[in-house]
């Protein structure tokens, strides 16, 4: 048994996260905490865990280095000064926030406009998506997991990229529910369900934060620089995010030899799935799984990804990555 504690539990993800970590059969959760609800029971805050008892705790690095591993899930930024403490101390932490994601400290500044004040552990980091990185996590002590958009991008041309067969830019279209945007205790006009509802819309174009992610890891696999022009949307639903990739091929290749390349790449893979049929979010909603289609018309690769933007965009993968730090059963709470 693990003893786990959640930095920032009353949030979607934390919130997402909670709920994983209740039925998995290695964990001993020791503590919550919370920013705003701090000596509030759990059960007052969020009332599907009344049942709980558990009292939310305020962060303070005494009660969290009590724990063996530590998830945090907070804003981008809100980790570097915890990880700084725990990490030395022999915590393991595995982080849902943007702090330790990309590998060069002048890329953060540029996208989150603020200064990365822990880059000396940077070279600690691994990048939390199992399907490119699992070696890496058996041994993990700080763990970056991936943002959700990412996710849905790189896995749907991971295996174009390491097989060198992209010619030129990745071209990525992706619609998002309003979950993605978090909890928020002053909400924002603009997420409220009344503007979301019956709307379609795109933001961010192509200077959305998730953006040096996919470059980072698919310029690592093709072993050359590759650029993503990423335009998010915001769809009206829930939560679930559809991904549609397009890449350029090197060479022409029917559908089912690029089946036959991804069922290669993704063979130790149990949370992705290949299908025939074009994906949905609705397919996926609650579960952990990523699913992807692939269409060609010989030059072109148009490919298609599902995931739930809670789970295998957050919570979720962050769960796989623990039990793969510990070698448990890659499905455990799952």
């Amino acid at each position: 048994m693990q003893k786990v504690g959640i930095v920032g539990a009353t949030g979607l993800v934390g919130e997402t996260l909670l709920s994983l970590l209740l039925r998995h059969p290695e964990v001993e959760l020791t503590l919550l905490t919370s920013d705003h609800a701090a000596g509030k029971n759990i059960g007052e805050v969020l009332p599907r865990f009344r049942e709980l008892g558990i009292i939310l705790q305020p962060v303070e690095i005494e009660q969290l280095q009590k724990c063996e591993v530590v998830f945090i899930c907070k804003p981008h930024g809100a980790s570097m000064d915890l990880v700084k403490e725990l990490v030395p101390k022999g915590v393991k932490v595995i982080d849902s926030g943007a702090d330790f994601r990309l590998k060069d400290p002048e890329l953060f500044t540029k996208w989150y406009s603020k200064p990365h004040t822990a880059s000396e552990l940077l070279s600690l980091s691994v990048y939390g998506l199992p399907e490119l990185h699992k070696e890496e996590l058996k041994n993990a002590t700080l763990v970056a997991v991936p943002g959700c958009y990412p996710t849905g991008v790189i896995l749907a041309v991971a295996p174009l990229a390491k097989a060198g067969l992209i010619e030129s830019d990745v071209l990525a279209d992706c619609y998002s529910g309003i979950s993605g945007a978090g909890r928020s205790y002053n909400p924002s006009v603009g997420n409220l369900f009344i503007d979301c509802y019956d709307d379609l819309r795109p933001y961010n174009v192509l200077r959305h934060r998730h953006t040096p992610e996919m470059e980072q890891e698919l310029s690592m696999l093709a072993g050359r620089p590759i650029k993503v022009l990423f335009v998010p949307h915001l769809a009206p639903i829930e939560r679930g995010i559809l991904s549609t990739v397009y890449v350029k091929l090197k060479e022409k290749l029917s559908e089912g030899t690029l089946y036959e390349l991804y069922n290669d790449f993704y063979k130790d893979a149990p949370f992705v799935r290949l299908i025939s049929t074009l994906p949905s979010t609705k397919l996926v909603k609650e579960t952990n799984y990523c699913e992807i289609s692939l269409r060609t018309d010989g030059d072109w690769v148009v490919a298609m990804s599902a995931i739930d933007n809670l789970m295998k965009g957050a919570a979720g993968q962050a769960v796989e990555c623990f039990n793969i730090m510990n070698s448990y059963y890659q499905g455990y709470g799952l």
